[in-house]
Parts: C-alpha cells; sequence; structure tokens
C-alpha cells in the first residue's frame, strides 16, 4: 500500500520541504538567466543574476540544515531515516553544484568564446536547467505522494542526462578544434572545465533521480 508522507512529516516539515525545492528551482531558474543575459552582452545585469543565485543557494544550505535537524528527531527505522536525509540532501548538492558552475561562469569571457561552441554550452546549459527543474517537480510529485508522476519525471531526468553526455563531447571535440583560436590558450582549459562542470551538474541530477526512485519504489510504494 503507497505511503503518503504526510504520515511520516509533520506539516511544518512538508513546507519546510517544499520550499527547500522552490529555492533550488529559483536557483537554477537564476542560471538560465545569466548565461542568456551573457550571450546578450548584458554582462552587469548578468553577475548581479549570479550574486542572487549564490545568495539563494547559501538559503537552501541553511534550510536544509534545519530539515536534516528535524527528519533526525523522527522515530524512524535507522536505514529509512538515512535514505531520506540523503534525497533531501540531493537538492542542495545540485544547488550547489549550478553555484561553483556559475563562479566558473563569472570569471569566463563568455562573448570571447568561438560562436558555435557557445551555442553548444548554451544549449548544454538549457538542458542541465531542464534536468534540475523536472528532478525538483518530481520530488514535489513524492511530497505529495503522486508517485506514477513522479516515476515518470524520474526516467525522464536520466534521459536529459543522456543527452547531456553526447553534448559534452561534442563541445569538447570543438574546444579541441578552436584551440588555436583561444587568447590567451588558458581560457580553453576555463572552457573545458565549465563544459565538464555542467555534464557533471546533469550526472548529479541523474544519480539523484535513481536514488529517488529507488527509494520510491522499495519504500513508499
Amino acid at each position: 500500500m503507497p505511503v503518503n508522507l504526510g504520515d511520516i512529516f509533520p506539516n511544518d516539515t512538508i513546507e519546510k520541504l517544499e520550499e527547500y525545492v522552490s529555492i533550488s528551482s529559483k536557483v537554477a531558474e537564476r542560471f538560465k538567466q545569466a548565461v542568456n543575459l551573457l550571450n546578450r552582452y548584458q554582462v552587469g545585469d548578468a553577475r548581479m543574476v549570479l550574486t542572487e543565485l549564490v545568495e539563494l543557494e547559501n538559503r537552501g544550505e541553511k534550510l536544509r540544515s534545519e530539515l536534516e535537524y528535524s527528519i533526525s528527531s523522527l522515530r524512524l527505522e535507522a536505514s529509512f531515516m538515512s535514505e531520506l536525509l540523503g534525497i533531501v540532501s540531493s537538492i542542495d548538492m545540485i544547488s550547489d553544484h549550478i553555484k561553483e558552475v556559475a563562479k566558473e561562469l563569472r570569471i569566463i569571457p563568455f562573448l570571447e568564446i568561438p560562436q558555435e561552441l557557445r551555442a553548444g554550452l548554451l544549449e548544454l546549459s538549457e538542458l542541465v536547467v531542464k534536468a534540475v527543474e523536472i528532478y525538483n517537480k518530481a520530488f514535489r510529485a513524492v511530497l505529495r505522494s503522486n508517485f506514477e508522476e513522479a516515476l515518470r519525471l524520474l526516467d525522464e531526468v536520466v534521459k536529459l542526462e543522456e543527452k547531456a553526455d553526447d553534448i559534452e563531447v561534442r563541445n569538447r571535440g570543438l574546444i579541441l578544434e578552436y584551440g588555436d583560436r583561444f587568447k590567451p590558450l588558458a581560457m580553453a582549459i576555463m572552457v573545458h572545465s565549465l563544459n565538464k562542470a555542467l555534464e557533471d551538474t546533469a550526472d548529479i541530477c541523474a544519480l539523484s533521480a535513481t536514488s529517488l526512485k529507488i527509494l520510491v519504489m522499495a519504500r513508499l510504494l
């Protein structure tokens, strides 16, 4: 028989979890906004948005600590509690990784990246943001005990990560192709690092999706 998380968590914990996921979604939205601003030559506005992103992620990290304390105080079987805490941490892990990617984005002269490669990075960024958004939707579906919808969304996250792999490999090839055009050459290393960090974020989303799927199927259905 499916488990209602409302029977496990107090109402205030459910509300905090909803807020926690909302903050993660806002972090992803700010990242997408910043990338688009950079691509439109609005560097100052992009940096302001990236600053907002860091502030949001810090709020999420604080809320994660509160949630971990609340969940640890519940009378739950030890392994189940560990799994729940791991899923809660995954949200902050994704947001923290986006924050680290954002830091890289701040120091790269984005508009000096060759157009075709820049387009590939934009495509990868959009896909990563989509993966985060869908994972967060799945998390909300679990909170509302809509497990069938959650499982469908979690499978979609994994498929997006596979697409991210393909784009990352394509971008890597372009970095090699345009290597001599990067001035200074160290910029090629910075762009490669950004490309890999974006794909790593998609990886984290997929790993988190797999963990949440296992939790749903083994513990909640």
